[in-house]
């Protein structure tokens, strides 16, 4: 028997983008559409100590469906359901794999 099922995985990009800016303050994590940037700072020695925006990483996650075929081994079942209007039968018939995990 051939199941037919949708996969799901989540991909990660990882764009680092210089800036070198001076900062009066630390920057915090922000977000811009469906990116998070995590500031990346370094306190930089200098006559007076300031704050400079080294780089920004930029994170993009998306997600990824394909689709999948595998054999499977279950129990002959028969399944039956009434719901109003409609009555459905179903019987799957396919080897038994009687191995224990």
């Amino acid at each position: 028997m051939l199941v037919h099922e949708p996969s799901m995985q989540e991909d990660i990009q990882i764009e680092r983008v210089p800036v070198n800016r001076w900062l009066s303050e630390p920057a915090s994590v922000r977000y811009e559409g469906d990116i998070m940037i995590i500031p990346v700072m370094e306190e930089v020695p200098v006559v007076e100590k300031r704050l400079r925006l080294k780089e920004e990483l930029r994170v993009t996650k998306r997600q990824i469906t394909t689709q999948r075929t595998e054999r499977c081994g279950c129990e002959r079942k028969k399944f039956r359901w009434s719901g109003y209007p409609y009555t459905f039968h179903f019987e799957l018939r396919t080897r038994t794999d009687k191995a224990r995990y």
